[in-house]
């Protein structure tokens, strides 16, 4: 019997810290603390370049559809150069906010740089903010401060 009741203990923790992860991920929307390296982030940079003018196929590449695009909306045509990271920093994240890789990506005839967060969402490197060639107007160009991001060139 005190068997029985040990087991009952632990198969109530069990489910309990499965839901906790659950709910965990959830809150995150399916992003994980897989490490998102600048080389995997190139690849998806370039699969959003051959996407580009094809609506459903760039934001299968995104984090989030909706977003992707609102984000859409703005900007016009995609630009035929290709685009290049220039250098990227880890985003540590925490208690709610996944960890990612942030990239300032360049691309010729663009006003400026911009930078996007690419996040592993179920085993696969997608960008927050896969529109390349517009700015979500969170940061670009010069108009980025300095502050504590060490951005890692070459």
């Amino acid at each position: 019997m005190k068997d029985a009741a040990i087991i009952r203990v632990a198969a109530v923790a069990a489910i309990g810290i499965a839901a906790a992860a659950g709910v965990y991920a959830a809150t995150r929307g399916g992003a994980t603390d897989t490490a998102v390296t600048q080389p995997r982030a190139e690849s998806v940079l370039s699969a959003l370049y051959e996407a580009r003018g094809d609506a459903d196929a760039l934001c299968a590449l995104a984090t989030s559809d909706g977003n992707c695009r609102a984000l859409l909306q703005g900007p016009g045509d995609a630009p035929d150069a290709v685009p290049a990271v220039v250098c990227s920093a880890e985003y540590a994240g925490d208690a709610t906010h996944a960890a990612g890789l942030i990239v300032r990506i360049h691309t010729e005839g663009t006003a400026a740089d911009m930078e996007a967060m690419v996040l592993d969402v179920d085993g696969e490197a997608r960008f927050m903010n896969p529109v390349y060639w517009g700015s979500a107007g969170v940061s670009e160009g010069s108009t980025a401060t300095p502050g504590p991001i060490e951005y890692h060139y070459g």
